[in-house]
């Protein structure tokens, strides 16, 4: 994430925040498991940062209906997590920008 942050390319930025994207939809697939290291990775992606870029993702991905795809994937397994409601907060606030 911190190569998308420096990006000034619209495909370095959209590219990287699919991988993210990628990495949320996998360690949520299942949100029951008890594994530790999951969790702890879940909880390391679930961040303001992280929503931030998926809301970014979203808005400047109009041209391409399943970038906005998985953004909106993403953040849904986000919003499933313990600070989800949070990271929703942060979405509809991004949402306007």
């Amino acid at each position: 994430m911190g190569l998308v942050q420096r990006a000034d390319t619209v495909t370095i930025k959209s590219e990287g925040t699919r991988v993210l994207a990628n990495v949320i939809k996998t360690l949520s697939s299942d949100l029951s498991s008890t594994d530790k290291g999951r969790k702890t990775a879940r909880k390391v992606v679930a961040t303001r940062e992280n929503a931030n870029a998926l809301a970014a993702l979203i808005g400047r991905s109009k041209k391409y209906p399943m970038l906005i795809n998985e953004a909106v994937v993403a953040l849904s397994f986000l919003t499933a997590q313990e600070r989800g409601g949070e990271l929703f907060w942060v979405f509809l606030c991004s949402a306007g920008h």
